[in-house]
């Protein structure tokens, strides 16, 4: 892959991210800003997540300001798949094996691209999920259904929320229905 440049336009708030993908023999880097407006507030927000060369999760580092202040976060996983952040081991995150940022589709081709499904097939999984404005992470149940070659359907089984993807040819999601559109890269 090299590296790339992504650009997603926010389609339910003004806004905009631009994405360094980066992969080498090391693993997957990405490093992301975001600028924009949440809850009808000025924000702004970094992150970096790496990745191991299968697309596994090790680590994220994000913060995210606005008018309240600035809310840090770093999370990894360690060579035994024990969870971990600022504050120590996170048993509550035992079995998750994504992350979701749910400021960014970048975290929803971590699953499209691991999982392996053919058109048709379905996977319920376990994500570290990090909403905004809370910052407060935890395990959230999801499902992925492969809905055809470019076509995928996202799901949150503790809240019901369902949207359409739209991926590349390497999985990339270039159009999250109704909150997110790859306008370059």
């Amino acid at each position: 892959m090299g590296e790339r440049l992504l650009v997603w336009q926010w389609l339910s708030e003004p806004g905009i991210e631009q994405l360094r993908l980066g992969a080498g023999s090391g693993g997957v880097r990405a490093r992301s800003r975001v600028l924009g407006v949440w809850d009808e507030q000025p924000m702004r927000a970094t992150y970096r997540i790496t990745l191991d060369p299968d697309w596994r999760f090790h680590r994220l580092d994000a913060a995210w300001s606005d008018p309240e202040g600035t809310r840090r976060v770093r999370l990894w996983r360690d060579s035994d798949s024990i969870w971990h952040d600022a504050g120590g081991p996170r048993p509550d995150l035992a079995g998750c094996e994504y992350i979701d940022v749910n400021w960014t589709p970048l975290t929803n081709t971590l699953p499209i691209r691991r999982l392996g499904l053919a058109p048709g097939e379905a996977r319920e999984i376990r994500v570290a999920y990090l909403p905004v404005p809370s910052f407060q992470m935890y395990a959230s149940p999801q499902r992925y259904t492969h809905l055809d070659e470019r076509h995928w359907r996202f799901e949150s089984l503790d809240t019901g929320f369902t949207a359409d993807l739209t991926v590349d040819d390497q999985g990339i999601v270039t159009e999250y229905a109704g909150l997110f559109r790859l306008v370059s890269g």
